[in-house]
Formats: structure tokens, C-alpha cells, sequence
């Protein structure tokens, strides 16, 4: 005899369990994918490129920061060490010749020891006079090779890489 399903309610059912099983085929299922559901909302593609380019900017805004406080860092302690000039004595002759460098200072002066007023020549193909007994500006680029052509020998001068203009 075919078994009979039992309803929920409790009442006697004429339904087989075969018969049940023909009838299930035609009913709809439960939504089991995107065509069953409804779509949740996307946020529009303008919004997340919005939202991309603004987080780009914040980057960018933030290693500017970064650069500025690292400037500000070097720029206090500079303020913090009083940096005082730095001196040398070098030679300078037809042969022997002196490259500019700043030793990590603002700017270069040379202190011509000699009686008169002397012209120096530059690297570069310039040249500039050097006061008698006087500080000289001498603020060219780093690298920049200084001579003493007219001269027979060497002389010698004093070199200063400073913060603060000296006066003449």
C-alpha cells in the first residue's frame, strides 16, 4: 500500500508521497541566484573614481607634509648649532687651483693678502678682482675651479664659507 502523508494540521491526507513528488517539480524553488534576487544597490562608478582621486590628493598632501617637516627639522637645528664661518688658508697660482665648496654653509668670501688689487680666473671662462686686504665675494657655482694667472707663484688666501654677509 502506497504511504500516505501525514499534513501538519494532523488530518488524514490522500496525497502519496509520489504524487507529491510529480506536483514539486511544477512549484517554484526558493531564489537561489542574481535572477531570483533583486540587485543591491552598486555605488555608481563616478563615486568610487570620486573617492579614489580625493584618497590620491590625501597622499600627496601628506608626503608634501612630510617634506616640509623634514626642512623644518634641518632648518632648526641649523638655527640650534650657531654656525659659525669656517676658515682656510689655500694657494692659489697659475698651476695650482682651488675648488669652490661651500662646506655645507650659505656663502664664500676670500681674503686677498696681497698689496694690490688682484684678478682671478674662473673655470668657467669668467673672472673677478679680489680687493687688496679686503673680504670678496666669490658665491659661484660648487665645483667651480679658481686660479691666479697673472701671477708667477703661488699666493696665498684666506678662504670663508659662512651664513651671515661679511663685510668688506
Amino acid at each position: 500500500m502506497p504511504e500516505l502523508l501525514t499534513p501538519i494540521g494532523g488530518a488524514e491526507s490522500t496525497l502519496t508521497k509520489e504524487k507529491a513528488e510529480e506536483v514539486a517539480h511544477g512549484l517554484p524553488s526558493a531564489p537561489t541566484g542574481a535572477i531570483d534576487n533583486p540587485p543591491e544597490e552598486q555605488p555608481e562608478p563616478r563615486f568610487i573614481l570620486d573617492f579614489l582621486h580625493f584618497a590620491k590628493k590625501l597622499d600627496d598632501l601628506n608626503d608634501r607634509i612630510a617634506k616640509l617637516i623634514d626642512i623644518e627639522e634641518q632648518l632648526l637645528a641649523d638655527r640650534l648649532k650657531g654656525r659659525l664661518f669656517l676658515d682656510r688658508w689655500v694657494n692659489i697660482g697659475p698651476q695650482v687651483e682651488y675648488e669652490i665648496d661651500y662646506l655645507e654653509r650659505k656663502l664664500l668670501y676670500i681674503y686677498n693678502m696681497t698689496p694690490a688689487a688682484i684678478t682671478l680666473a674662473l673655470s668657467n671662462g669668467g673672472s673677478f678682482s679680489a680687493a687688496s686686504y679686503a673680504w670678496t665675494a666669490c658665491n659661484y657655482p660648487r665645483g667651480t675651479k679658481i686660479t691666479y694667472p697673472l701671477g708667477n707663484a703661488e699666493s696665498t688666501f684666506i678662504i670663508r664659507a659662512c651664513d651671515t654677509p661679511q663685510k668688506a
